[in-house]
């Protein structure tokens, strides 16, 4: 695992300030016990005499403000993890040069030998059903940045509900297209849990290919021109990803229905991409009315047994916490 190092003293202690500002935090006890890091090692991190791995970093700063990520990414670096290794070694070199030079020939031979590690180039991948529909679960629930040369994105997700659809769908897609290794990150209190994925690549895939932003997003981001201009399923599997991660379903057990009424919402704060959906839905034949009320209650309603089914045949969602509810509805 890779790890940060800050610039500056200063900038560490302002780090560490934050930690315990944003958090509400009035000693550092407190702050040893909310991240349940012991107290020894915590402050190595703190005075800077252990550098922070990369995954504690990324869990640190889940409360800064942009601008706040935006100072701290400008002045860390990140280093390997042998970092301190690699530092001994090489006053270990100047002193013994001849015998160092001899081994590195031979480690060179034992590397021409080896096959290379498999990778991907994000210029070269096209955009299929599969990443749409990722792409359309991180629109709604995801978060990508750089910190320096760190790059992290991030999926969130319900810890009771949506651990194994994470671990057994959206993560084995990700390690089997593009070689990942998401860690799942569900040590939080309450009741989420954070996929976290250190790759530039796949960074580069969804800020350069696709043309994504990067940070915070939930007001502006929209649904990527290639999605649009692609085949009728690929844009539909990317309003899957949406709705799996921010839609919801339910039903209304009022009497004066003869049975439940189904009812699919979509709940989001971004008031262009929730017309995007709509008009996207629309197309496809499925009733759906918009509901805007102050700016704070913006939401796409699809009702009726009739038209949910509709909706079902054209939007492929996979989330299991829709899909259990919907079979025992007998709607799938």
């Amino acid at each position: 695992m890779d790890r940060i190092l800050f610039n500056s003293r200063l900038i560490r202690e302002k780090f560490f300030i934050k930690i315990l500002e944003d958090n509400g935090l009035k000693s550092w006890k407190e702050a040893y016990e909310k991240y349940k890091i012991p107290r020894s090692t915590f402050d190595r991190y703190r005075y800077g005499h252990w550098s922070i791995p990369s995954e504690l970093y990324s869990n640190l700063i889940i409360t800064f403000k942009e601008n706040d990520l935006n100072l701290f990414s400008k002045n860390i670096k990140l280093v390997d993890a042998n970092w301190g290794r690699i530092k001994g070694g090489k006053e270990s070199y100047k002193k013994n040069k001849t015998a160092f030079d001899k081994g590195r020939k031979l480690g060179l031979v034992k590397i021409l030998q080896t096959k290379p590690k498999p990778g991907f180039d994000h210029t070269k991948i096209e955009t299929d059903c599969d990443l749409a529909y990722v792409v359309g679960l991180w629109i709604g629930d995801g978060f990508s940045n750089k910190y320096g040369g760190y790059y992290l994105t991030q999926f969130v997700g319900h810890k009771k509900h949506e651990l194994k659809y994470y671990t057994e769908i959206i993560c084995k897609y990700l390690e089997n297209r593009f070689r990942l290794s998401p860690k799942i990150k569900k040590n939080f209190k309450g009741n989420f849990i954070r996929v976290n994925i250190y790759s530039k690549e796949f960074f580069n895939l969804l800020t350069k290919n696709l043309g994504l932003p990067a940070g915070r997003k939930s007001h502006t981001i929209l649904i990527p021109q290639k999605i649009i201009l692609a085949d009728k399923e690929i844009l539909l599997a990317c309003v899957a990803g949406i709705y799996d991660a921010e839609g919801c379903i339910f039903f209304d057990k009022r009497k004066e229905y003869p049975k439940p009424y189904p009812r699919i919402d979509l709940h989001m704060l971004n008031l262009p991409i929730l017309h995007q959906v709509k008009v996207v839905l629309e197309h496809e034949g499925i009733i759906c009315s918009f509901a805007n009320k102050d700016n704070k209650n913006q939401r796409i309603l699809v009702y009726g047994e009739k038209n949910v089914k509709r909706f079902l045949e054209k939007v492929p969602i996979k989330n299991p916490k829709h899909l259990n509810k919907l079979k025992r509805a007998n709607l799938v």
